[in-house]
């Protein structure tokens, strides 16, 4: 289905007047007795056949409910594909997360055993070293070591446990932050249920932190066992954390791009100028040293600036598009020169 208003360099805002003088502005210049061949000549027709419909009332009214319905469906069915992607890239985070947990327990569960099995060979310790080093073991979380203690106690305090399995529990929250607690740090209360009540948990959050992150925290409720945070950053609209700093997408014109020019841009505290140089590309990166995210030795991150080209979109830039081809004769290549047919070519 055809975008008429886009045919016609409209607005689906505009008004009859528009539209007319919109059709007879192209019409003169797509006519194939001023300008024959085929390429022009299917342009007219096109342009005639979008006329023909938002010229007349009842049939733009029928294109309008029909396109916004296309518009919606597509819109919808889009949302939905990215919704389940985001459940898969989610599951998939989580599934490796608790791989190399246990991966990493294993590992401790065999460290601890074989430094079981070496104290047998050594003398009798003392009491108070039996006990510390019963403590010790505790820590790696050695389930043959948690039993060891539990009777060793009894034996020799009469003391009570709680069971191996209870001290081995592990708790994974989401913890949801927005982008000026992951850029300047935060300190956040998070609330957990257990089935003797509500328990109130103070997280420090620290500067910098990404989406993804791991907080392994160990609270002094020993009914609550371990706790692992993972952190999941709100999306901004310009603002991003990454590995090598804090990245803003800056907007800038065509002509800027090409001519360069001095903005003034914002950052975390005053604003600054910024010195775009002639010739940037879109995805060119600035880096304003020292300005981005707040170490906790007092130093301050990078902060980068990353250039967006936006190209003009008024409906009423007729014959834009005509002054616009003008640039094509100024490229030394052309844009594409040494693109692949296929993105995997150099892999196969």
């Amino acid at each position: 289905m055809h975008n008429y208003y886009q045919i016609l360099g409209l607005n689906p805002s505009a008004g009859a007047d528009e539209i007319r003088r919109a059709y007879r502005i192209l019409a003169r210049r797509y006519h194939p007795d001023l300008n024959p061949g085929k390429p022009s000549e299917e342009r007219f027709k096109l342009i005639a056949e979008a006329y023909s419909v938002l010229g007349d009332p009842a049939k733009r009214r029928d294109y309008d409910r029909e396109f916004g319905n296309r518009i919606f469906e597509t819109f919808r069915s889009r949302a939905t594909a990215y919704q389940q992607a985001q459940k898969r890239a989610e599951a998939s985070a989580r599934e490796r997360f608790y791989r190399q947990y246990f991966k990493d327990l294993d590992r401790r569960l065999a460290e601890a055993q074989k430094r079981a099995e070496t104290e047998k060979s050594k003398p009798p310790a003392s009491l108070w070293d039996q006990i510390k080093q019963t403590l010790a073991s505790l820590a790696v979380h050695s389930k043959k070591s948690l039993l060891k203690m539990s009777s060793f106690l009894e034996s020799h305090l009469g003391a009570k446990v709680l069971k191996a399995r209870r001290l081995q529990k592990i708790s994974i929250l989401e913890v949801s932050v927005g982008m000026r607690e992951a850029v300047l740090g935060a300190r956040k209360t998070v609330e957990i249920s257990e089935p003797d009540g509500a328990h109130k948990i103070s997280l420090r959050i620290p500067p910098g932190v990404r989406s993804g992150a791991l907080l392994r925290l160990q609270p002094k409720e020993a009914a609550l066992g371990e706790l692992v945070f993972v952190i999941k950053v709100a999306p901004h609209p310009f603002l991003s954390i990454q590995a090598k700093g804090l990245v803003a997408e800056i907007p800038i014109s065509v002509h800027e791009a090409i001519a360069g020019a001095s903005i003034t841009v914002p950052t975390l505290e005053e604003a600054v100028v910024l010195k775009i140089p002639p010739g940037s590309q879109s995805g060119t990166e600035l880096r304003l040293k020292e300005k981005g995210i707040p170490a906790g030795d007092g130093t301050r991150g990078d902060l980068f600036y990353r250039l967006i080209v936006k190209v003009p979109t008024c409906h009423q830039a007729v014959g834009i598009k005509d002054q616009s081809s003008a640039l094509d004769k100024y490229y030394e290549t052309p844009v594409r020169h040494g693109f692949p047919k296929n993105l995997l070519e150099d892999y196969l």
